[in-house]
C-alpha cells in the first residue's frame, strides 16, 4: 500500500514536472519572440510614427483646401474621399502586420518563415505608394482654376507728337519715374477683337484712330497653399520630408525584417531599394506644369494661358508608367522572398571549407577528440580542393608568364605586358623546377625555369582569338546559387522595361532642353542609363559576369563600378554629380588594386597546389620546399602592402 502510494506520487510529480517543462518552453519562445520584435524596434517604431503623421497631415490639407478653394473655378473637393481612405489603409495594414507577427509565431498557416516574411514585407511598403499616389491625386483634385482679363495691346515705341520722345530714349535721358508723364502716345492693339477667339473687347487709340481691341482670359492654376496649424510650414514642405521617411521606412523594411533577420538577400534588397528611390523622385513629375496645364485645357508653351481643348492623355500616360513601375519596384522583394527559401531548402548541402571550421570550433569547445581529428583532415581537404579549383584545376600543365631575369615574383602585379614576360605552358620537371614550352615567336621555345619565375596566367585575354567572345545566353553560369540566378535575370528584365528605360525616356522628354551640367537631373538621368545597360548585360548574359567581348568583361566591370559608388544610390543636389565622379574614380583605382589581389592570391593557391602534389609524388630535398616556401612568402609580403593601399582609398 505504501509503495503503490509513492508510485502514484511519483507519477504524479512526473506530470507535474512535464507540465512545467513544456509551460517553461511556451514562456521562453514567447520571450523570444518579443526579444526579436524588440530588437526591430527602431525602424517598427519609425514606419509607424511616419505613416500616422502623414495621414494626419494629408486630412488637415485636405480640409483647408477645401475652405480655400470653394470659390475657385475647377471643382475643388476630394471627389474619391482620399483623406478617409488614408485611415483605412493604415489601419488595415497596421492590423495585418500584427496579425502576421502573431501568426508566424504561433504557425497557424504552417507555411515556411519567407511566407511570412514576404507578407510582412508587402504589408509594410505597399502602403507607402498608396500614400504617395494618393497625395498627387489630392494635389490635382484640390487644384482650381484662375484667370485674368488681358487686353491685347502692345507698346508704341515710336516718338510722340509732344516732346519728339520715344520711350527708351526718355529712360535714358530722365529715368523712368519721370517718363511715366513725360512721354504721352498711344497705345497698339496687337489684336483686333473677333468673337470666336475673343472673351471680350476694350477700345483703345485716339480720335480718329479708334480699334475695338480683343480681351482674352489668360488662365492659370492655383493649388490652395496650407499649413500646418499654428506654424508657417507648408503641407508641401511636409511632403517633402515625408516622402524620403516613405523611403527610409521601405529600406528598413526590405533589409531588417524580423523574421527573417540578417537572411534576406542583401545585395537584391539594396537594389530594390535604389529602383524605390528613383520611383519616388520621379513621381514629383506628377506636379509639373507642363503635364497639369494641357489636363486642364490650357496651353502649357508658347503661349503659356491660352485656352486648349484639354489634353489628358500624357498626364495619365505618366501616372501610369510611375504606378506601374513603382509598384513593381516594391513587389519584387516580396516575391523574391516568398519564394527564396522552398529553393533553398531543396538545395543538395554542399561541404565547405568554412563549414568544416565551424563544426570543428564547436567539435573543440565541446571536447570531442576523435570528432576533431576527423574535421582537420577534412578542413584541410576542402581548403586543398578550393586551391586546386583556384589554381585552375587537376591538370599537369598550365598556362603561365615567365618573369625575365632581374624582375622577381613581387613585381608580378607589374609584369602585365607581352614586353614584360614570356607567355607559355608550363609542367613540373623536377623538384621546383618546371618546363616551360613558350607560345610566343623568340628564342628558346622550351626551357627549364624554377618556380620562383613563374606566374600563372588563367586569364589571358585577347581582343581577337579562342574566348574572345563567348558566355553570352550561356544560361546557368551565374556565380550565385540557382535561385539567386534566376530571381537577378527576372528583376533585370522589370527594372529595365517597366522602370529604367521608360524613365529615361520621360526624363528626356520632360527635361531633356533644360538640361546642364550642374543639374539634378543629369544625376538621375545617368543613374536610368548606367543601370539600363546594366540590366541589359545582366539579360544579354543569363546573369554571367564571366562573359566576354573582344577580350573583356563588360558585365563584370560594369558592376565593380557601380556597386559601392554613389550610382549604386540617388544623391540629392548638384554634388551628387562630383560625388559620382569622385566615386567612380575610387572605384576604378580600387578594383585595378582587386584585381592585382586576385592575381596574387591565384599565385599563391597555384604554388600551394603545387607544393601539395610534389610531396605526394616524390620526396624533395629541404632546398625545394624552401623554394616554394620563400616565393609564397614573397607572395603574402606583395598582398599585405596591396590590401594596405585598398584601405587608403575610400569611396
Amino acid at each position: 500500500h505504501t509503495r503503490a502510494m509513492a508510485t502514484r506520487a511519483m507519477a504524479a510529480g512526473q506530470d507535474y514536472d512535464s507540465t512545467s517543462s513544456d509551460s517553461e518552453d511556451e514562456e521562453e519562445a514567447h520571450a523570444g519572440f518579443l526579444r526579436t520584435v524588440w530588437k526591430h524596434k527602431v525602424p517598427l517604431f519609425v514606419t509607424i510614427f511616419g505613416e500616422l503623421l502623414f495621414c494626419v497631415c494629408m486630412n488637415l490639407y485636405t480640409d483647408a483646401s477645401m475652405k480655400i478653394g470653394k470659390d475657385m473655378a475647377g471643382s475643388v473637393r476630394d471627389k474619391f474621399n482620399l483623406a478617409t481612405w488614408y485611415w483605412v489603409v493604415f489601419g488595415a495594414c497596421l492590423l495585418i502586420r500584427g496579425l502576421t507577427l502573431v501568426s508566424w509565431k504561433k504557425l497557424w498557416f504552417g507555411g515556411k518563415h519567407s511566407h511570412y516574411a514576404a507578407a510582412l514585407i508587402f504589408f509594410s511598403t505597399i502602403q507607402w505608394v498608396f500614400y504617395l499616389a494618393a497625395y498627387y491625386k489630392l494635389c490635382e483634385e484640390l487644384t482650381g482654376i484662375t484667370w485674368i482679363p488681358q487686353v491685347m495691346i502692345g507698346p508704341n515705341n515710336t516718338a510722340d507728337g509732344y516732346e519728339k520722345l520715344a520711350m527708351q530714349e526718355c529712360i535714358e535721358a530722365y529715368g523712368t519715374l519721370a517718363c511715366v508723364k513725360r512721354v504721352n502716345r498711344p497705345l497698339i492693339c496687337k489684336e483686333e477683337f473677333s468673337e470666336a477667339f475673343c472673351s471680350g473687347y476694350s477700345w483703345t487709340g485716339v480720335e480718329g484712330d479708334v480699334k475695338k481691341c480683343c480681351v482674352k482670359n489668360i488662365y492659370s492654376l492655383q493649388r490652395p497653399v496650407a499649413t500646418l496649424p499654428y506654424t508657417p510650414i507648408t503641407i508641401g514642405g511636409v511632403f517633402s520630408v515625408l516622402q524620403w521617411l516613405a523611403v527610409l521606412a521601405m529600406k528598413w523594411n526590405f533589409e531588417q525584417n524580423p523574421i527573417l533577420s540578417e537572411q534576406l538577400g542583401g545585395e537584391f534588397m539594396r537594389g530594390a531599394t535604389v529602383d524605390i528611390l528613383d520611383a519616388v523622385i520621379f513621381g514629383q513629375y506628377l506636379l509639373q506644369e507642363k503635364l497639369i496645364y494641357p489636363k486642364y485645357g490650357i496651353e502649357y508653351a508658347p503661349n503659356k494661358g491660352q485656352p486648349i481643348t484639354a489634353e489628358p492623355m500624357l498626364y495619365r500616360a505618366l501616372l501610369i508608367t510611375w504606378l506601374v513601375a513603382f509598384i513593381t519596384a516594391v513587389c519584387s522583394p516580396v516575391i523574391y522572398t516568398y519564394f527564396r527559401s522552398a529553393n533553398i531548402e531543396t538545395e543538395p548541402e554542399v561541404r565547405t571549407y568554412q563549414g568544416a571550421v565551424s563544426d570543428l570550433m564547436e567539435s573543440l569547445r565541446m571536447l570531442k577528440q576523435e570528432q576533431s581529428h576527423n574535421l582537420v583532415d577534412e578542413a584541410l581537404k576542402l581548403q586543398l580542393a578550393q586551391y586546386v579549383a583556384e589554381a585552375g584545376g587537376d591538370d599537369e600543365s598550365h598556362m603561365v608568364k615567365v618573369l625575365p631575369e632581374g624582375m622577381d615574383v613581387q613585381y608580378a602585379v607589374a609584369a602585365k605586358t607581352d614586353d614584360d614576360v614570356r607567355p607559355g605552358h608550363a609542367s613540373r620537371a623536377a623538384g621546383a623546377q618546371y618546363k616551360v614550352a613558350y607560345q610566343d615567336e623568340e628564342e628558346p621555345r622550351e626551357d627549364h625555369v624554377p618556380v620562383s619565375k613563374l606566374v600563372p596566367d588563367m586569364k589571358r585575354q585577347t581582343a581577337c582569338g579562342p574566348g574572345c567572345f563567348q558566355g553570352w545566353c550561356a544560361g546557368r553560369m551565374s556565380a550565385h546559387y540557382d535561385y539567386e540566378h534566376k530571381a537577378e535575370i527576372f528583376d533585370a528584365i522589370r527594372s529595365l522595361f517597366l522602370l529604367e528605360l521608360p524613365f529615361l525616356i520621360w526624363r528626356v522628354y520632360m527635361d531633356g532642353a533644360s538640361l546642364s551640367i550642374d543639374s539634378w537631373n543629369v544625376i538621375v538621368i545617368a543613374k536610368n542609363l548606367v543601370w539600363g545597360i546594366h540590366d541589359l548585360l545582366v539579360i544579354l548574359s543569363c546573369n554571367n559576369p564571366s562573359a566576354t567581348i573582344f577580350g573583356y568583361t563588360p558585365l563584370q566591370s560594369l558592376s565593380a563600378m557601380i556597386n559601392g559608388s554613389a550610382m549604386s544610390s540617388v544623391w540629392v543636389g548638384p554634388a551628387g554629380l562630383f560625388r559620382i565622379a569622385a566615386d567612380v574614380t575610387a572605384t576604378s583605382v580600387k578594383r585595378r588594386i582587386q584585381e592585382s589581389i586576385d592575381a596574387l592570391n591565384l599565385h599563391k593557391a597555384w604554388l600551394i597546389v603545387e607544393r601539395e602534389r610534389l610531396l605526394q609524388k616524390e620526396e624533395p630535398d629541404q632546398s625545394q620546399l624552401h623554394h616554394f616556401e620563400l616565393t609564397i612568402t614573397k607572395v603574402n609580403d606583395e598582398l599585405a602592402q596591396l590590401e594596405d593601399a585598398s584601405k587608403i582609398v575610400h569611396t
